[in-house]
């Protein structure tokens, strides 16, 4: 304490003349001025305690002062160190030495796409500036030690800063005269002349539908008129000759022996397809319902039913879900049921209508329809499921007759202020014993046995102020 007292210093600061005479003595000993870093020997064995960190602080003094930031560094320091030939820029002085190695590498063979196998080092070098360069044009380019002046030397010496875009490139080049030659860039998947290019036009399919494709590279593609899903286009473009086809000759039932083969294989394949949709032997991926129903606008399904239905059909295997009759008469129905739907304004036809076929038919699609969402029938298509709900077919006639009798007791609260509707309402009965089956409903509901009453049907009627229990019989309003 008396010490600290008097100012003594414990810890030994010395003078930069001080320390400058101890490098001084280091080089004279060792013949250079690289003094090695304290955390690697002990402390005993240190010769000059503290003249590492000193020699690093000067490093950094001297990068402050040619920066034109404040610093301690003099001239007079600086021509003093440089006697003893001390590296005040070590990094500097590695990064000139690999350039020498790279120059070297260049002349020897013309480029510097410098391999791991070939010089590890070197090359390992060349990916570091490539990374320092994406900091440079980057959002920190601070932290980079790459330099204008450094870019401009890499430049003059081919650096390639993107090798794979560089090869990326390439291929397309390759790509383009092929579309200059042949009109298209649709490169086969067998392609003897160019095996890579196929290869190479299959990745770009993949990466656009991973969506790994970059937005330069995909307008690039798009120039060489690049197709991205080759079954698609080809399903449009077969479309697009089938539908001039049909207007030509009024049927789909294009020849296998037409002269335009491509139609004709495109039919062929679409005949199979379709024949194995109808047994349901094919996925949703084989045919899409976008594809079954442009098919269908065309009668393409007709016009398959009715080859596969005749005597002279050829195909082995013929096990049909419906007739070419069968599709007539459901035609033939659907328009019986347009007809009820602008008489009556909606499509629940009554199990006692005067038209009992009618009747039938409207309970046989609602079963079809059940059955679909099961993936156990395939006789609702999606042309027909567009038509029946393009007229406002339900599909579940106790969720349409709820809705019915929920808009009445709407009716009747807005014109007599609540939803007490009498047992006995001699305008609606009908409605009266909905409202009485709905309390029933609700005790089973709240008993947890079976019950038609749903917590969305329940939050609808206490929305509009539905009583779940009455104390007395209620008497018919008036008005």
């Amino acid at each position: 304490q008396m010490l600290y007292d008097v100012g003594f210093s414990f810890k030994i600061k010395l003078r930069w003349e001080d320390r400058y005479a101890q490098l001084a003595q280091y080089f004279i000993r060792h013949g250079h001025t690289r003094v090695p870093c304290s955390d690697n020997i002990r402390a005993e064995d240190e010769e000059f305690p503290g003249l590492y960190t000193w020699v690093q602080s000067q490093r950094m003094e001297y990068y402050r002062w040619r920066n034109n930031i404040p610093s301690s560094m003099t001239d007079e320091k600086f021509k003093l160190l440089d006697t003893l030939d001390l590296d005040l820029s070590p990094l500097e002085s590695g990064w000139e030495a690999k350039m020498v190695q790279l120059r070297s590498y260049r002349e020897e063979h013309g480029h510097i796409r410098v391999t791991k196998s070939q010089n590890m080092e070197l090359a390992t070098w060349l990916i570091v500036q490539r990374q320092q360069y994406r900091l440079f044009h980057g959002d920190t380019p601070w932290e980079s030690r790459l330099t204008e002046a450094r870019i401009d030397a890499l430049n003059e010496l081919g650096m390639e800063w993107d090798p794979l875009e560089r090869r990326w490139q390439k291929k397309w080049n390759v790509l383009k005269s092929f579309f200059d030659e042949n009109g298209h860039s649709n490169v086969p998947k067998e392609y003897p002349p160019n095996p890579s290019l196929s290869l190479w036009v299959q990745k770009q399919r993949r990466h656009y539908k991973d969506g790994t494709l970059s937005a330069d590279h995909d307008r690039q593609l798009r120039t060489l008129n690049f197709v991205f899903n080759v079954a698609q286009d080809t399903f449009e473009k077969g479309i697009l000759k089938l539908r001039s086809y049909k207007e030509i000759h009024g049927n789909c039932r294009v020849p296998s022996t037409y002269t335009d083969r491509e139609l004709a294989i495109f039919v062929i394949n679409q005949r199979r397809q379709y024949q194995k949709f109808l047994n349901g032997e094919s996925s949703s991926s084989s045919m899409p319902k976008d594809r079954q129903l442009a098919l269908e606008e065309l009668g393409f399904h007709n016009d398959i039913i009715a080859q596969m239905s005749s005597p002279s059909s050829s195909s082995p295997t013929q096990v049909l879900t419906e007739t070419p009759r069968n599709i007539e008469r459901w035609e033939d129905n659907y328009n019986c049921l347009v007809s009820f739907h602008s008489k009556h304004g909606h499509c629940d036809v009554p199990t006692n209508y005067e038209d009992e076929a009618l009747a039938t038919f409207v309970k046989v699609q609602r079963m079809d329809y059940k059955r679909l969402q099961s993936g156990q029938s395939k006789r609702m298509t999606p042309l027909r499921l567009k038509k029946l709900e393009s007229i406002g077919f339900s599909w579940n006639i106790n969720d349409a007759r709820w809705m019915k009798r929920y808009s009445e007791l709407e009716a009747y609260r807005q014109e007599f202020g609540n939803c007490c509707v009498p047992d006995k309402f001699k305008e609606n009965p009908q409605l009266g014993s909905w409202v009485r089956n709905q309390r029933f409903q609700y005790k089973n509901y709240q008993n947890g046995t079976k019950t038609t009453l749903t917590q969305e049907r329940l939050e609808m009627l206490e929305k509009i102020g539905f009583a779940w229990t009455v104390k007395r019989k209620t008497k018919a309003p008036k008005k």
